[in-house]
This record gives C-alpha cells, structure tokens and sequence, in this order.
C-alpha cells in the first residue's frame, strides 16, 4: 500500500488480493499449482489479464486497460501517447516490445521509477539485448528460426523493426474477446480488432518505446549457424502466422539510439524500403508455392488453412493438437 500510495493523487486504487482472485471460478494459486519454471510466470500474466477483463467489463464498455507485465519498462510519456492514439479512433495500440539482458541493462530500479526516456533506454541497444533480440537482427550470424521480429540496422543509428506479433500495450476490452489461448501476442490482437488498420503500431520509440528485461539464460538455447533467408522467412510465415499479420508486418518502427525527427534521414528511409521489399518478395514466394503445389499437399493443408484461413483456424502455438 505504502508504495502504491503516490498513485492516489492520479487515480483511484483497486488492489486485489493473490490468494482471493479467482478467473473462471478457481482460484488462481489453484490454476498454476501444476506448472513449474517460465510456465508460471506466464499463466500467471494470462489470469491476471484475464480478471482484469472481466473486472473491467462488469462495469460495461468504454475504459482503456493498459497491460503492463512485471518485467516491462516503458519510458515517460508512453502511456500518454497510447491513451491520446485510442482517444483519435484506435482500437488497440501494440508496439513491437523487445527484450532486454538484466546483467547488461545499466539502469538501475531508481532510475527506472523516477521516469526514463526513449532515448535512454534505445541507448542500451544493442549492448544489452537479450540474446533472443540479438538473434532477431537481420544482419546476425546465428538469425532466429523463430523470427516474431526483425530488426535492420541503420548504421549505428537504431533499428528499423517490422513485427508480427507487436504487444497489446493499451486498448478497450470488448465482451466478444474476453480470452486468449497462449500469450496475448499471438491472436488475441487480432480478434480483438476484426480491422488491422485499426490497431496503431507506433512510428518510432520517440512515440511509445517499452522493452522486456529479463535474465540472460531466459529461453536460451545454444546458437547455430544461421541466417535471414527469403524462403526461409516464408516458410515461418506459412506456418506461424495468419494473412491478418501481414498488416502488422508491413507496418515499421523506428529504434533511435538518439533524439531525432527523422525528416532529413535518407538512411531510415532506405533501410524502410528494403526490408518492406524483403518482407513482400517472401509473401510473394508463399503465393508461388501455393500455385505449384496441390492444396492438398501432405503436410501442406493444415498450414495453408491456418495461414490463408479466418483466425479461428490460425494455429497460433497453443492451439495445436501435437502441443
């Protein structure tokens, strides 16, 4: 209570407590009472958003909820912003959200709670990425086989980053989407918001800039040869995304390691182009497989179907049979 305390001045406080939040009718030390490791943590984050839902549309609908994890930093003004997008018409506002390396990130909890700005934190990168960021760098030696983001170097600039799955920061709960099945990264956007053009992926993290920071050794396996590779980009879109991503895909944003307004920087510009080409040459090679190749291709139909269908056959991770 003492450390919520400031926040009075600004809003009126609603704290529940762990042992008495229950979603669905259980309790949620009953939901996680099996899971071990990273799985908790994760479930734990699902529940949370799941009672703030419900919570929230028990009144009706209308009010913003923001999602803030507890590994999540956003720099001043953020929020703000997000509110300002969904007061001009936005339905959701999702920035791309990249992780961090706690052993490597400089800022302390002080900083931190006494409000950072973009710059600040873009300054961090790339020395403190966490190594599945590094291993989403377009130019890396060991690039992702799981590329939810990809970010082009400019010079020693920032990054431009084109995502799939951008973060549900802020947006109004709807009684029609009131779940999701793995993370909230992966449909839940889309089914919140029928129209893509209307989730707002910020322009660049002077707007809205928030990151993950976790340990290291998160999620970490040994790195192989690899690189970015126009089939093989294909081949992950086919299989792990649905056609409504490509909206999300197509969209940019800009990591500025400084303060700019980006009007008189051909670089940003350049890099834009060339990896939006990038972008449509792999879709381009999925609509050639698609033509060579019967739909009825073993192996083939079930992610023909999830990628070409309505999200409700999009096979986002946790809604596979063999998982």
């Amino acid at each position: 209570r003492k450390q919520t305390a400031p926040l009075t001045a600004y809003a009126d406080l609603s704290i529940t407590a762990f042992e008495d939040t229950t979603v669905d009718g259980r309790r949620i030390s009953e939901c996680i009472a099996a899971l071990h490791g990273p799985a908790i943590k994760h479930e734990l984050e699902r529940l949370f958003a799941f009672h703030a839902f419900d919570t929230m549309l028990d009144r009706g609908e209308g009010d913003t909820l923001f999602i803030v994890p507890s590994d999540l930093i956003a720099s001043d003004g953020s929020f703000a912003r997000a509110q300002a997008l969904l007061d001009d018409g936005a339905e959701a506002v999702a920035p791309p959200v990249l992780r961090l390396a706690e052993q490597s990130f400089h800022l302390t909890e002080d900083q931190i709670l006494a409000g950072v700005d973009d710059v600040t934190i873009c300054r961090e990168m790339p020395n403190a990425f966490q190594h599945i960021t590094r291993n989403c760098i377009a130019t890396s030696e060991s690039f992702s086989a799981y590329p939810a983001s990809i970010l082009w170097p400019v010079n020693d600039e920032g990054y431009v980053c084109r995502t799939f799955f951008p973060f549900t920061l802020a947006f109004k709960p709807r009684a029609s989407c009131r779940r999701f099945d793995s993370t909230i990264n992966y449909d839940f956007l889309l089914n919140l918001v029928p129209d893509p053009e209307k989730i707002v992926i910020p322009a660049c993290s002077a707007e809205i800039c928030a990151v993950k920071v976790s340990m290291d050794n998160y999620m970490l396996q040994e790195p192989s040869p690899n690189r970015l590779r126009g089939a093989a980009l294909s081949h992950f879109m086919l299989t792990e995304t649905n056609k409504a991503h490509r909206s999300l895909f197509s969209r940019s944003f800009r990591l500025s390691r400084s303060a700019t307004d980006f009007r008189d920087h051909e670089s940003w510009d350049r890099t834009e182009a060339e990896s939006l080409k990038f972008a449509d040459s792999a879709y381009g090679f999925i609509d050639e497989i698609i033509r060579q190749l019967p739909a009825d291709t073993p192996g083939l139909a079930p992610s023909i179907r999830s990628h070409f269908g309505n999200l409700d056959e999009y096979l986002s991770p946790m809604r596979r049979v063999d998982k």
